[in-house]
């Protein structure tokens, strides 16, 4: 592990690695259970081509990334057990955890290697990746790669990025009687389900969060809170501001506790003990209990073609549609979202 610091890295070279947003998980687990167009996933539980979602990890992943020689230098201390720590530096040949280059070169490592595989690169999220002859979609965290697909494409995958980097390997999940129901991905719970996948927040920070606000047994509410009066908010005394943090972290996972968590985060930009209170009242959404995440169905996204300056005609089993230009929480399960350029959009449900 080495430690760059900016302030003194005189190159004046600027580095970005970019991260992808939630909604590329997203991705991946909905299209395992989205048809649309050419992407037909197999929910058969006996075929061989059936669909899983797999989880692999890349240990070490930045020592796997070669510094581009046109890049300035990078010159790292000896450990203090090498006879000539004292008189001497190294020269880095490869990225190193530490050094500002490290993300963006490990970035640049995995990105040339799926393509060379076959893959297309996300052009609005570069972690993301389709292979539209394998019909495997895949978002990438870090070393973290998350696909969905065939059986015998994800085999075929596992067996590339394994010829390339060293590898661990949680079970498959998918719809087939010896397949694992449960898995992990960023610390999020994913489970398959008898017809739906099922997406949960982190527990671990669902039970901190309940227990920071001593709600332990307690039962959930309906409702996201009740308006303090005037008279408790005159009376009260100030609190930290810290205590909405977690319940803020937890709602990007928690859709049924965003607008709770929208109030809490307004209630304490002056926290006292009586918006304290309130914020305890809005948390319908930490509970953990069976099927208390978000559940993607099976299903089959509608696309419409804009023809007009405002209508949107229907395109039902069209073969151009393409998966690939299709960006959504799902293709059936969230939000729709730009596809084909501007030109289609997806009406969801």
């Amino acid at each position: 592990m080495a430690r760059q610091i900016k302030a003194l890295d005189r190159s004046g070279q600027s580095y970005f690695a970019p991260a992808p947003p939630l909604e590329a998980l997203r991705t991946v687990l909905s299209l395992a259970m989205t048809k649309i167009g050419d992407h037909q996933p197999n929910w058969d539980p006996t075929s061989a081509t059936r669909t899983q979602i797999s989880f692999v990890d890349v240990s070490r992943a930045y020592f796997n990334a070669k510094i581009d020689q046109n890049e300035p230098p990078t010159f790292v201390n000896l450990p203090l057990e090498d006879p000539d720590a004292a008189t001497m530096c190294a020269l880095l040949m490869r990225h190193m955890y530490g050094t500002r280059m490290a993300a963006d070169g490990w970035q640049e490592e995995y990105s040339t290697m799926l393509i060379r595989l076959g893959f297309c690169q996300g052009d609005a999220c570069p972690n993301v990746f389709y292979h539209a002859v394998k019909k495997i979609v895949c978002s990438v965290h870090g070393d973290d790669f998350t696909s969905s697909g065939p059986a015998n494409a994800l085999d075929w995958l596992k067996k590339s990025i394994g010829e390339e980097y060293e590898i661990t390997i949680q079970p498959r999940i998918g719809p087939g009687p010896q397949d694992a129901e449960e898995g992990r991905a960023l610390n999020r719970v994913i489970r398959w389900c008898d017809g739906h996948i099922e997406y949960e927040a982190d527990p671990r920070q669902v039970e901190r969060l309940v227990a920071e606000c001593g709600l332990e047994g307690s039962k959930a509410v309906a409702t996201p809170g009740i308006k303090a009066t005037f008279k408790e908010l005159e009376e009260d005394t100030p609190l930290p501001k810290d205590l909405c943090t977690r319940q803020l972290y937890l709602a990007a996972d928690r859709i049924d506790g965003q607008y709770a968590c929208k109030e809490v985060c307004r209630w304490m930009a002056n926290p006292d003990s009586t918006r304290l209170a309130r914020a305890e009242e809005a948390l319908p959404l930490p509970q953990r209990r069976a099927g208390s995440g978000v559940h993607l169905h099976a299903a089959r996204s509608r696309v419409y073609r804009r023809v007009r300056r405002h209508g949107l005609v229907r395109v039902s089993e069209d073969p151009q549609v393409d998966v690939r230009r299709v960006c959504a929480f799902g293709a059936a399960h969230g939000k729709a979202l730009v596809l084909d350029t501007g030109q289609c959009r997806a009406q969801l449900g």
